[in-house]
C-alpha cells in the first residue's frame, strides 16, 4: 500500500513538472502564449480541484509550490503590451461596455472556475457600494451565463457584468490570465493593469496615486502653456 501511495505521488509530481516544462516552452513563443495561456491555467486549476477532492493524494508543499512557481513564470515572462494611456474602446469591447464619464471604471476580468477570482468578488462588491467615484464592471471570460449568474446570486453582485464568450476582448488587450483588473479613467483611457487577485483597498490606493500623478502632470502642462 505504501508503494502504491508513493507511486501516486510520483505520478502527480511528474505530471506537474511536465506542465511546468510545457510552460517554459510556451514562454518562448509569444503567439502560443497568447492563444493557450488561459487554457494552461485552466488545466492547472482542474488538477488542483482533482487533488483537493481525492484524500488518497496527499501532496507535499514542495509540489504545490512548484505549481505556483510555474504560474509565476508565465505571468512574469508573458509579453506585456503597451496599453496604458490608450482608449479602452480601441480594443473592440462588447457593445454593452459603458464608461461613466464622471467616475473611474474598474474592469475586472474573471471566470467562474477561477478560485482567486471568486475570492475577490466580495472586495469588488464592497468597492462598488462604498466609493461613489468608482464604477465596477465584471467581464466574464469564456464562461457560461448560468455559472456567472450563480456567482452573482451567491455574492449579491451589485455591479454590471458583461460577457466575453470567445475571449476576444481579453486577447485584444493582451490579457491571458484571470483575474486581471484594469483601471480606466473618466476619459476612457487605461491607467493601470493589476495582474492577479486584488482588493478594494489596493484599488482605492492605486486610483489615489493615479489622480495625484495626473494632477501633477496637468499642473506642469499648465506651466508650460503659461
Amino acid at each position: 500500500m505504501e508503494n502504491g501511495k508513493g507511486n501516486n505521488k510520483d505520478d502527480i509530481k511528474d505530471k506537474i513538472i511536465n506542465l511546468y516544462k510545457l510552460g517554459e516552452k510556451r514562454v518562448n513563443s509569444i503567439k502560443d502564449k497568447e492563444e493557450k495561456f488561459l487554457k494552461h491555467i485552466t488545466e492547472i486549476n482542474q488538477m488542483r480541484e482533482k487533488l483537493r477532492s481525492n484524500n488518497k493524494w496527499k501532496i507535499p508543499k514542495l509540489i504545490i509550490t512548484l505549481v505556483i512557481i510555474g504560474i509565476g513564470i508565465f505571468i512574469m515572462f508573458m509579453p506585456e503590451r503597451s496599453i496604458i494611456g490608450k482608449n479602452i474602446f480601441e480594443f473592440s469591447p462588447p457593445e454593452t461596455l459603458k464608461i461613466d464619464i464622471n467616475k473611474y471604471t474598474v474592469i475586472n476580468f474573471f471566470a467562474s472556475w477561477c478560485d482567486t477570482c471568486e475570492e475577490e468578488l466580495p472586495e469588488l462588491v464592497n468597492l462598488q457600494s462604498n466609493h461613489s467615484n468608482i464604477s465596477v464592471i465584471g467581464v466574464a471570460v469564456q464562461d457560461s451565463i448560468e455559472k456567472i449568474e450563480e456567482l452573482a446570486k451567491k455574492y449579491e453582485i451589485n455591479y454590471q457584468i458583461i460577457y466575453d464568450p470567445d475571449g476576444k476582448f481579453a486577447k485584444n488587450l493582451g490579457i491571458d490570465a484571470v483575474p486581471t483588473t484594469l483601471i480606466v479613467s473618466e476619459d476612457s483611457k487605461i491607467q493601470k493593469i493589476i495582474y492577479g487577485p486584488t482588493s478594494a483597498e489596493k484599488i482605492v490606493k492605486t486610483i489615489q496615486k493615479i489622480e495625484k500623478t495626473r494632477a501633477e502632470k496637468s499642473k506642469k502642462d499648465g506651466k508650460k502653456d503659461g
